[in-house]
């Protein structure tokens, strides 16, 4: 792959980055992690990527294997997906979530976009990691505006996302701007924007919820 990088050693992290440090390369990666996306959805998910900009990172990542182009006949829509050696830097992605959750944490600035997509997957990869468990009922319905909720739901041991109405135990009516600061802030920052964040349903299911929130915290806190 044609890059900037050139560390002058031999390391193996160095080679990985050599393959997918440069700008842009891991969070293609993560949102085809998802699920295979068009190129207009990876421009709008990627914000401040130009189309030249995202057509040269896919071009290295296909010369390198880890993206693939499905094309069909008579289809106008090109779909791109991960190759096996793209869905191996699922880890990646997950620990730099992880990560950057304890030591990096900040509500988003005025500037940034946020997307739920990001905000759910970036929720159901903590739960995950920190293998905290839930009964089998547990699911969680959040509502930002237009379009199916995203339900994140406890099942065989596992937390999911889907994008589709269920039965949910909590509802969560917000923005994703919101919901990102009300997770990722200080709590002067959560108290202040508490009222752009509704959450509904049976007192006990609520403080459950409640109790993640304040558990999440707590694994979240680190020595500076």
């Amino acid at each position: 792959m044609p890059t900037a990088k050139n560390y002058q050693h031999f390391c193996m992290a160095a080679r990985s980055l050599d393959v997918v440090g440069e700008k842009w390369s891991l969070l293609i990666v993560r949102d085809l992690l998802r699920e295979p996306q068009r190129f207009t959805d990876l421009l709008r998910y990627l914000n401040d990527i130009t189309p030249k900009g995202l057509t040269t990172r896919l071009r290295d990542l296909e010369a390198e294997g880890i993206v693939e182009r499905d094309t069909q006949e008579g289809r106008r829509e090109v779909w791109y997906h991960l190759t096996d050696k793209g869905q191996d830097l699922a880890p990646v992605l997950r620990e730099l979530v992880m990560w950057g959750a304890k030591y990096a944490r900040r509500p988003p600035l005025p500037e940034e976009a946020v997307h739920p997509e990001h905000l759910m997957n970036g929720l159901a990869a903590f739960l995950n990691a920190n293998e905290i468990n839930a009964p089998d009922t547990t699911a969680w319905a959040f509502h930002f505006g237009d379009g199916d909720p995203f339900t994140v739901q406890f099942k065989d041991g596992s937390w999911t996302v889907q994008r589709k109405a269920q039965d949910a135990n909590v509802v969560i009516e917000t923005t994703p701007r919101a919901w990102a600061t009300y997770v990722m802030g200080s709590p002067a920052e959560r108290r202040a924007i508490k009222g752009d964040v509704k959450i509904s349903g049976s007192e006990r299911r609520v403080d459950e919820f409640l109790d993640f929130l304040k558990r999440r915290d707590q694994l979240l806190v680190h020595e500076d």
